[in-house]
């Protein structure tokens, strides 16, 4: 396995609706993940693409995911959000309002 090797593996995750777009199931899979020592890096916004629009929530859904687990995990647990946005350069993070 590549963790008893010592190489850091990281997970990329994508938030699809009625699959992964509930703050619990999101906050087990995220601490799951560090139980085998895969860290939780980036939660994509499913991409607006023929074939799998169906999948796609709105950002509200995401950040919300984010702010209800923040606080009742680790912070290991907790990814990046990021937003795919037309003709920009690379991922765009985007953060929750911490209240």
């Amino acid at each position: 396995m590549l963790t008893r090797s010592g190489v850091v593996v990281r997970d990329q995750t994508v938030l699809l609706r009625r699959i992964n777009d509930d703050p619990h199931v999101m906050k087990k899979l995220m601490q799951e993940l560090l139980k085998i020592k895969v860290a939780p890096y980036y939660l994509f916004d499913c991409k607006k693409v023929d074939g799998i629009r169906h999948f796609g929530v709105p950002i509200e859904v995401g950040l919300n995911i984010l702010k209800k687990i923040r606080g009742f995990t680790s912070g290991m647990a907790v990814p990046t959000f990021i937003k795919h946005v037309p003709d920009a350069r690379g991922k765009v993070p985007v953060y929750p309002d911490c209240d």
